[in-house]
């Protein structure tokens, strides 16, 4: 299995779908933030609806981050 670093030092299987390195990093993203989505959306720079809808899409629960 292949990996790949990212800018923060971290890696990711080559073998995940970019779907499901959205979601790694929404989540990584958030927990950095402690679940505050607005700090979230700014620091992805989307919208904080756009960030919504992915949380929504990925059933990412904002209670366990």
């Amino acid at each position: 299995e292949s990996t790949v670093a990212d800018s923060s030092n971290s890696s990711y299987s080559l073998d995940l779908t970019l779907k499901q390195i959205e979601r790694l990093h929404i989540e990584r993203v958030l927990r950095s933030v402690d679940g505050k989505v607005d700090k979230a959306a700014q620091l992805l720079a989307i919208p904080r609806s756009s960030l919504y809808q992915k949380i929504k899409a990925h059933r990412i629960a904002l209670s366990r981050i």
